[in-house]
């Protein structure tokens, strides 16, 4: 039986008097991949932010344990003793979270050495890094804006993976970019989930490109979870008639392979 990374249960996510986002489970294992769905507004980034503390002035309430750590909504510093250890988040548009006036190689080795790494040992895992996400280290040396955004979600990526983190926490990492470019990304997460065993939870509108990559789908419609299972039970035979209604609006997505 695989490892349990992350185990959510009753998570509400409020504004004031106004809930954007419940939802009742999610439990990612190792080498798994978890997808929420939903069209903007249906409450899916918020739940994803909220559960790693990243909501400033909401009001959330739940259980959330990540790895050996209990409870980690109680404690902020729970959260942040994980970011960056055990877990990452891929951003929607990474190149934002970059600094502007420094070349790539200089925050990558700032990001690793507030981590504990040294300047040789960060130089180290960011080459090999990168090499599994298929970037020339010449793109250290290059700045923000001297890359593409199929780079820079790469680079998050490679980051990520040379902090040694077990789950990728992914908000839309494909919705920038353009189709080719999004399929190599799909590609490349597919590969480092089957060949590292990393656990993988992925927010996206586009339910095309989850029902060839997750384990399991949850479905969000203004804030609240209208359908949840495996792949093959939640694209191959949808029970409710807004889960349909995405699948259908996908061009030729074809149930017969699932």
């Amino acid at each position: 039986m695989s490892a349990v990374l992350l185990s959510v249960r009753d998570l509400s996510v409020t504004y004031g008097e106004r809930r954007v986002s419940f939802i009742p489970e999610i439990t990612v294992e190792a080498g798994e991949c978890v997808a929420i769905v939903g069209e903007s507004g249906s409450g899916k980034t918020s739940a994803l932010l909220a559960l790693l503390g990243l909501q400033p002035g909401a009001h959330v309430t739940g259980s959330v344990n990540m790895f050996d750590v209990v409870d980690v909504l109680d404690d902020p510093a729970r959260i942040s003793g994980l970011l960056g250890r055990k877990v990452a988040l891929v951003s929607q548009s990474p190149i934002s979270a970059l600094n502007p006036t420094m070349r790539i190689g200089k925050f990558a080795e700032a990001v690793l050495r507030k981590h504990g790494r040294t300047k040789a040992q960060a130089r180290e895992q960011v080459v090999e890094a990168l090499a599994a996400v298929a970037l020339n280290e010449s793109v250290l040396r290059r700045y923000p804006h001297q890359i593409s955004g199929g780079q820079a979600q790469r680079f998050a990526i490679a980051l990520a993976l040379s902090l040694g983190v077990e789950l990728i926490v992914a908000d839309e990492p494909t919705s920038a970019l353009d189709v080719t470019v999004q399929a190599d990304i799909v590609t490349l997460l597919e590969s480092l989930r089957r060949d590292r065993g990393l656990g993988m939870l992925i927010v996206s509108h586009d339910i095309a490109l989850v029902s060839g990559f997750a384990d399991h789908v949850i479905v969000m419609k203004d804030g609240e979870v209208v359908e949840s299972g495996t792949v093959h039970e939640v694209i191959g035979s949808p029970t409710t008639d807004y889960a349909r209604a995405l699948i259908d609006a996908v061009p030729h997505l074809d149930r017969s392979v699932l």
